[in-house]
């Protein structure tokens, strides 16, 4: 601990990194902060973190937090400030993970766009959004911490000897996925990159070995969390709640090996994978710098076991692309942008190998008898290095700010909207009686318009291109209102994921209250379903007569 404090102190006794890094964070997530919305997943907050759904799923974290801090209730600007300083301190974690590795050969500037093009990553926006955020910020500094003690253990000369290191390792990366599951792919992503670069900077590790201890360490911390899951469960009296949690059994885990039918959606869900982390990059700019990143990391990676005549360079390399979508193979579907927390350690880590074969090649040059690249020449270089690495970060971070903005707009349609019909049922309607909302709610399209791309665009084209070659009916799979979808969370809506959230509307009468209006909703999807039978030629809200008082309930219809 006292070596990780003495590297992290580099960076803060920096004034460069703190000031720059600071600016980034307030440029990336100052709107959000100071404009808070309420969204999916942020009215049974209770639900998750004080009753405890949270911990059935095996997000005990916060959970157990919530017992100390009281984060159940809801808090945005409080949580989502914590979360902002929790991610400054994770990527400073990280920054000097990659330091340990790479010491004097990056400048400092160099970590400093490391750190600030992980921390503004747009895909962060695809979960920072949620209430406490799903735990990422606390989730990216214990894998980085753990991360940091399977390095310790791996410079101890004989091979026992880091067996403390790395059971503090496993102790951090338990916490990680106790926060979210997503993490264990960080962790793996982020150990493989690590063996990587110490091969690329001569740090001969034994790669056998470090391979089993890394996922000795893994399996340790999966076993404590689902241990902790089941410790709490019954601790804190959650047995009834398990059945609220999607659970998959072993043989659905294994059924694309076994079953034609697996195999078949498993072949689906790599076609889509392709779209999503490929071909989207055409319209989403957080996938772009990925799809950039793979570009550089596996060029750089070939080039250096060529180059060095090591093949555990590209095994490692492999390694990593195995490690980041493993988990399609054990849920059958591709990751959800939310759950790709190891998206901006990647994406950072591999411009970071950019700065690295750039500087090398420069001190080459520079040192060569009769080099073209004189001392001149090299700093002129470097001055653009900067200047492209500086517009890379105000991008990502004007591409972050305008998704909370876009959150923001829908959120104040959504507010809107609600109180309108609330405004209604009041003046007009006996609210003693549940209200049924039927139909479909669609957000305008001019509000959300950055997370789609038109049929029939120059892009949609470009995109079809390439999803023709592999299925000519891939890219159907993401039409949507006559657009193709891009970007996830941001295309959702609050009303229709709280017309039946959890098989009814408790969650959009949830809303309505936290805008000060009491309302009773309705249980059973079955029950709303034969209500939208009976009433679906209704006129669609804000027409007259969209609001039908029945005797038994109140129907609002958003059309069909």
């Amino acid at each position: 601990m006292k070596r990780l404090r003495e590297e992290i102190s580099v960076f803060l006794q920096n004034r460069m990194y703190v000031i720059l890094l600071l600016l980034v964070a307030v440029g990336g997530y100052g709107f959000k902060l100071m404009h808070p919305t309420i969204g999916i997943d942020d009215t049974p907050y209770e639900y998750y973190f004080s009753d405890g759904l949270a911990v059935v799923v095996g997000r005990w974290v916060l959970f157990l937090l919530n017992r100390f801090l009281d984060i159940g209730d809801y808090a945005p600007f409080l949580t989502d400030f914590a979360g902002v300083l929790l991610l400054l301190a994770a990527v400073t974690i990280w920054s000097a993970v990659c330091r340990r590795i790479f010491g004097q050969a990056i400048p400092m500037w160099g970590y400093l766009a490391f750190a600030c093009l992980f921390i503004s990553n747009p895909l962060i926006s695809e979960v920072f959004t949620y209430f406490l955020h799903n735990g990422v910020a606390i989730g990216y500094t214990f894998s980085g911490l753990a991360i940091w003690a399977f390095m310790e253990g791996l410079e101890k000369e004989k091979l026992l000897g880091g067996l403390g290191d790395w059971a503090v390792s496993a102790l951090c990366i338990w916490v990680a996925i106790g926060c979210y599951e997503s993490f264990a792919v960080v962790f793996l992503v982020g150990a493989l990159l690590v063996l990587f670069a110490r091969r690329l900077t001569g740090q001969q590790d034994k790669p056998v070995a470090s391979v089993f201890w890394l996922g000795v360490i893994l399996v340790v911390a999966i076993v404590l969390r689902s241990l902790m899951t089941n410790l709490m469960i019954a601790g804190f009296s959650l047995e009834g709640l398990r059945d609220e949690a999607d659970q998959r059994s072993l043989g659905e885990l294994i059924a694309w090996i076994t079953d034609p039918e697996g195999r078949a959606e498993m072949t689906m869900a790599l076609k889509r994978l392709l779209v999503m982390y490929g071909v989207f990059a055409y319209h989403y700019m957080p996938i772009a710098m990925y799809v950039a990143a793979c570009v550089i990391f596996v060029v750089y990676g070939l080039f250096s076991t060529v180059r060095r005549r090591d093949l555990w360079l590209t095994v490692y390399m492999i390694g990593v692309f195995v490690a980041a979508w493993i988990l399609i193979f054990i849920e059958g579907k591709v990751t959800v942008y939310r759950a790709c927390q190891f998206l901006p350690l990647f994406c950072a880590f591999s411009f970071l190998l950019l700065f690295y074969a750039g500087r090398r090649w420069l001190g080459g040059q520079s040192r060569a008898e009769g080099a073209v690249c004189r001392e001149k020449t090299v700093a002129a270089i470097k001055i653009v290095a900067a200047l492209a690495a500086a517009v890379l970060i105000w991008n990502q971070t004007a591409d972050l700010n305008n998704w909370f903005y876009v959150d923001y707009r829908k959120y104040e349609y959504s507010k809107e909207t609600m109180n309108r019909i609330a405004w209604e049922l009041e003046e007009n309607y006996d609210t003693s009686k549940p209200l049924v909302f039927i139909g479909v709610f669609d957000t305008p399209m001019e509000l959300i318009q950055d997370a789609y791309v038109p049929i029939g665009s120059e892009t949609f084209f470009k995109m079809n291109r390439i999803t023709q070659m592999i299925d000519p009916h891939l890219l159907e799979k993401y039409y949507r209102r006559n657009h193709i979808w891009v970007a996830q969370t941001p295309s959702l809506s609050v009303i229709g994921w709280g017309m039946s959230a959890f098989d009814g509307n408790q969650e959009l009468i949830k809303f309505m209250e936290m805008h000060g209006h009491s309302f009773v909703g309705v249980e059973g999807e079955a029950y709303i379903r034969e209500v939208a039978l009976v009433h679906q030629d209704m006129p669609v809200w804000p027409a007259e007569g969209s609001i039908k008082e029945e005797e038994e309930y109140i129907v609002i219809n958003f059309g069909f």
